[in-house]
């Protein structure tokens, strides 16, 4: 009875389609994203409650978007000599560091150090985990494996946020904040000691030929000229998604169990969201399903930019939890079937992923040099978000462009 359910199961999502190693990879990536799950939302509430300033949240992010132009070299080269399990359990360690010196007393006083670490963390292991998602995966089954990642991502949110924000309400001063923040030390550990045993070859090339790489990504008669553009943009709106939530629901919402609570609740719906693109989306209708993830989370952050209320709050939520997963998915499956998709490519996958890596970064540098700007000028911090959000919002149109004419089918136009 057990095997029937269990098949049934695995005709139903699929599963059953991802080869041996890209389920491995991702079991490991669940233990990473409920590590993230319980308390990276927490992060920026936590310097909040000791500095009660939104420039030094800014600026954290900053410092950890510079990471990606320092460590993408390093991480670069180390990928071609070694597996890039060996990058992820690095990834992994360097971000229980992050939060065992987050434990310690005047922690967040610190901002460029721990910005430049939890940055440092992410760039080995994204960088790394990308890797394998290019090398593992067939054309195929890669926007199954991405959107599986993603609901890697949800499913960890489910209870986790609500948690841990109920343990920092009913705790005393800072205690659940260590609770939280140990629990995740302890979660990217488990990681970094799983991938020890998860064996996959190094890559068969040692140049790294970076330089090279992004000279091709000037050259505007070029097709991966536009997917830079495209990264650069994604990087430059994830303030939407990477940074605003987790302030402004706080922010209106006045605690973390309440932060917690919200964010559970719209990780159920970004499962659900997960689950249909990568069981229903044919490959034929990504730039359909990116035109419409856009056009709805662009219409839902506008209402809150333009009038900021605890139920336009709510819409901006949704927005994230319903519309993202239906242009994010689509455009990490066309970055990753570019890559994969010619011979010639292959010894170069490193340096395709570690000049998306400088484009997600530079996009995102920009983003947060833009919003310390706004804090700057304006005194209020919900003031200084609904402005950032207002504009971010208008850049997700030009996602849509620039993954249109990046795309396989350039001359046609899903609409």
């Amino acid at each position: 009875m057990k095997n029937k359910v269990l098949l049934a199961i695995s005709k139903i999502t699929n599963y059953h389609h991802l080869n041996r190693s890209a389920q491995l990879i991702i079991l490991l990536h669940f233990f990473f994203c409920f590590a993230e799950g319980i308390s990276s939302i927490f992060v920026s509430i936590y310097i909040w409650e000791i500095q009660h300033n939104l420039f030094d949240i800014a600026s954290f992010y900053l410092y950890q978007s510079i990471t990606f132009f320092l460590c993408v070299p390093i991480v670069g080269k180390l990928l071609k000599h070694q597996s890039s399990t060996f990058s992820i359990g690095i990834g992994a360690l360097l971000l229980a560091i992050f939060y065992l010196l987050l434990l310690q007393n005047h922690s967040a006083h610190y901002i460029a150090l721990m910005g430049l670490l939890q940055g440092s963390g992410y760039i080995f292991y994204w960088t790394g985990f990308h890797y394998l998602s290019v090398s593992l995966t067939k054309t195929s089954e890669r926007s199954l494996f991405n959107s599986y990642n993603e609901i890697s991502g949800a499913l960890s949110s489910l209870i986790s946020p609500a948690i841990a924000g109920g343990f920092i309400v009913l705790m005393p001063g800072k205690i659940g904040y260590i609770y939280i923040f140990s629990t995740s030390l302890l979660l990217y550990l488990t990681t970094t000691i799983l991938s020890i045993f998860t064996k996959i070859p190094p890559s068969s090339t040692k140049h790294f030929a970076l330089p090279l790489i992004l000279k091709i990504s000037l050259n505007p008669n070029k097709k991966w000229f536009w997917g830079m553009q495209m990264i650069f943009i994604h990087g430059f709106c994830e303030g939407i998604f990477l940074f605003l939530p987790s302030v402004i629901y706080f922010l209106y919402f006045h605690n973390e169990w309440n932060l917690g609570l919200l964010t559970s609740m719209l990780a159920c719906l970004a499962l659900l969201s997960n689950f249909l693109v990568g069981r229903f989306l044919p490959n034929a209708n990504r730039n359909h399903a990116i035109f419409w993830g856009v056009f709805i989370h662009s219409l839902l952050t506008l209402s809150f930019a333009i009038y900021p209320t605890w139920i336009t709050v709510l819409l901006f939520g949704l927005g994230i939890s319903l519309a993202k997963p239906w242009y994010n998915v689509p455009q990490l499956t066309i970055v990753f079937d570019f890559i994969h998709q010619q011979p010639a490519k292959k010894e170069h996958y490193i340096e395709y992923l570690a000049a998306r890596e400088i484009s997600l970064g530079l996009g995102r540098m920009v983003s947060f040099v833009l919003l310390i700007a706004l804090i700057t000028q304006f005194h209020k911090a919900e003031e200084s978000l609904s402005w950032y959000a207002l504009i971010l919002t208008f850049g997700l149109p030009y996602f849509w462009i620039t993954a249109l004419k990046f795309s396989r089918n350039q001359k046609k136009i899903f609409l």
